[in-house]
Parts: C-alpha cells; structure tokens; sequence
C-alpha cells in the first residue's frame, strides 16, 4: 500500500490516407467564410461525410450571404453554428465545445477578411473565435481575387500563420467570379481533401486495442433483470478516438449502446457473456502486434444465483428476496492469465465511484485487479451527463486528469495519455 503514500499528480503529456474511403471516424470543423467560393464548401461537406467523417460546419455572416446554413445542415446532418451570442446554441458555450471536440479545423474557403482577423488575433464572430480557440491541426485554403490575394498584408498575413504551424493551402489558378484571371480559386475539393489526409497522422496503425462499453443485464426472468444506468458514452468515445489515431478497435458493447459508425463491434447482455467475448476477442487477435485492453463497461457486480424460466407473478405484495452470487472479476482474471497473451502490452480497468476517496480506493483497485492503469470518475457527475472528469493513475500514482471536458474531449485526452502521443491539440 506505499503506493498510496506516493499519490503524486505529474503534468499531462492524427500516415496519410491513401483513399477517401479510408475515412476514420474523424472529427472535422468546416469552417466557411465570406467568399463567393463558399458554395464549393457543400460538396467538400458531403464528400467528407460519405467518407465517414463527422462534419460540424461555422459559417460567418458573410458566408450565409452566399449558402444558407439549411443546405450545409442537410447534407451533414448536424445543426450549423451561427451565432456567437445564441441563446440556444452558447447555453453551454457551444463554441469552445467545438473547438474542443474537433480533430481538425478546416476553413474553406477563407476570405481575406478572416485570414486577417485570425493572424491578429481578432474575434468578432463564431467562425474566428472557434479557429482561435482550437488547438488541434488547421487547414485555410484562401479563396479571393487575385489583386486581395497579391496584396502585401494579405500576404504577410498568411506568413504569420504558418509561422504558427497553420496549414495553408495555395489557390489554384484560373478564371475568378469577379472576371480576373490569376490565382485565387479555391482548390478543387479532392486536393482539400488529400490535404486534409496530410494533416491527420495515424500514431496507433499497428495496435489493437480493445475497449468494453455500457451496462451489463442480470436476468431474473424472461421480463426482468438487474443491470445500472451506464449508457456507455465514455467507452464509444475511447473506441473512436483510439480508431481515429489508427488502431484496429474492437469494441465490445453492451445493451442499449450504440456503436459509432463504421466501428467493428460486438455485442453482449450479461457479465458472463462480456467475460467470455473478452477472451474469445484476445484470442482472435494472437497474431497482433500489441493489444491494449480498456475495460469501461459496467458490468454487475452481482448476479440471481437462479434464473426463472417463467415471468415471476407478482403473488407476494411483502416483496421478494432475490438470492445473489457474485459475478467474475472479468478484468483481473484477464490480468492474471497475461502470460496467455505476450501481445497483451496494456490493461486499463475504470472505477466509478463518488467523490469521496475516489482516488484512493481507485488505487486499492489497481493494486488488488493487477492493472496497467486504472481511470477513475466521480460516477455522480458523470453518468448519464454529457461532461466528465476522468483521473489516470498508474502504479507511480495519480498521472493526470482530464479535467471536466465533454466525453469526446475527456476520451481523446485519455487515449493520448495511455499511449504517451504528447498533447492531445497542436498549433
């Protein structure tokens, strides 16, 4: 138990697509402007969306005089982000949750208007205080006439902002709307798009990890069974943002949860059944490289030790004594027979407690389950919610937390901390 005497909290630490097809789940902010080219933005938004991508789009004022927010909604199928003082959409300051929940910010077309708010650090709308508060990869494909794009502060502009590490993809050349010809088209949407690819590395090709989700089903009888209230959020967001990095993901869900698109998943109702999918899953990956398995299901504690075959009839208005025996430790047992599987590198359990002496007795757990690493949470401010805080504690103490993020932000950060990627958001 020394290891509880050393609790010490240290500070926290996207391979190229080949095909369009290869879409991994990434979450992309499209962020469009006041240029006459913004109606090229709807097909780079659907293309990005057939190829798998969650698509969030901002557009300025400016770019709804050319597109309306209807036709980028339809074809993405998300609420399009407006309005910096909406009452509907800033209830829970929406904007930083973009910003948060992006994997990349791509902004096309960018006016020369926006490319010289961004550069100096100006922030009058939703569409610049978004880009300014992102810290993941960005991407401004300017789109102007060719005089605004020659000109010197425009060019210093875009100087500034790959001196900060923002991608810039040159116009193409060509006939502009205005009658110009020269350079100032926006590019062609498959050359934003291989850009894009660029600017999303995959650090995890390679890895397998395993992640478990959701509650677990105890029956009693045909009708009735014990199960809790995880909706298994937090692990479906584990599984996609570790897939987004490019692991091989299997996720394995639990009744009710809605696997995210395009995941290779498997499902299962009871603890035995978790138990047993676990192993066979292990076994059908021997031949990886290097598995990591992330157990944030909730599977029952306990279960009926006898399971009617007929519905119980509600004859006795005392109530009724269920006889309970307990389930298996499904995560220490996978620890305890590691030596079955040399390509098992990493364990991580989770444990859900309330706030008080959370993480000393999510440490007693790492200890007694034998795991890598164990994540805990306030259960109380995190079921059911949309925000949570998870605690990373390892076998020299507590590593990190997350902070009180979005499930999707607290996910990625986790999923970086676990394999040692660095920051979580860049630029």
């Amino acid at each position: 138990m020394d290891l509880l005497l050393r609790l010490e909290l240290r500070s926290a630490r996207i391979h190229f697509f080949s095909e369009v097809s290869e879409g991994k789940l990434v979450n992309i902010c499209l962020v469009i402007t006041g240029s006459i080219a913004a109606y090229k933005s709807a097909e780079l938004a659907r293309e990005l969306v057939k190829s798998g991508h969650d698509v969030q789009v901002v557009m300025s004022q400016g770019a709804q005089k050319f597109i309306t927010p209807l036709t980028l909604q339809t074809l993405t199928g998300r609420a399009v982000a407006t309005d910096l003082w909406s009452l509907e959409e800033e209830h829970t300051i929406g904007h930083i949750r973009i910003a948060d929940d992006s994997d990349l910010v791509v902004v096309a077309p960018a006016s020369a208007n926006f490319i010289a708010g961004v550069a100096n650090g100006f922030a009058p709308d939703i569409a610049q205080t978004i880009v300014l508060a992102a810290r993941c990869p960005k991407l401004i494909c300017p789109a102007m006439n060719v005089n605004m794009l020659e000109n010197q502060a425009t060019q210093q502009n875009l100087a500034t902002l790959k001196s900060r590490g923002i991608a810039i993809l040159d116009p193409a050349l060509g006939e502009l709307a205005c009658g110009w010809v020269g350079q100032g088209r926006l590019p062609e949407t498959a050359e934003i798009i291989a850009k894009i690819y660029e600017l999303i590395p995959q650090p995890l090709r390679g890895k397998s990890v395993i992640v478990t989700a959701g509650p677990t089903r105890e029956r009693i009888d045909p009708m009735r069974v014990i199960t809790n209230l995880s909706s298994g959020k937090t692990g479906c967001e584990i599984a996609s943002a570790a897939k987004r990095l490019g692991a091989q993901v299997t996720l394995i869900a639990g009744p009710g949860v809605v696997a995210p698109k395009g995941m290779h998943a498997v499902s299962y109702e009871s603890a035995s059944d978790l138990e047993s999918i676990l192993k066979d899953t292990l076994k059908e990956l021997k031949d990886s490289k290097e598995i990591t398995v992330i157990m944030a299901a909730a599977p029952a504690d306990y279960r009926p030790k006898e399971v009617n075959d007929k519905k119980l009839p509600k004859s006795n208005q005392d109530g009724v004594t269920l006889n309970l025996v307990a389930n298996p430790d499904i995560i220490k047992g996978v620890a305890e027979r590691r030596s079955e599987h040399p390509n098992l590198k990493t364990i991580v359990a989770f444990a859900a407690n309330d706030s008080d002496g959370l993480i000393k007795r999510a440490v007693e757990k790492l200890i007694y389950k034998k795991v890598d690493f164990i994540v805990a949470n306030d259960v109380l401010n995190s079921v059911n919610q949309d925000r949570t805080e998870l605690f990373l504690i390892d076998k020299q103490g507590l590593r990190g937390s997350s902070t009180r993020l979005t499930k999707t932000a607290a996910a990625k950060w986790l999923v970086h901390e676990l394999f040692e990627l660095g920051s979580v958001k860049n630029g």
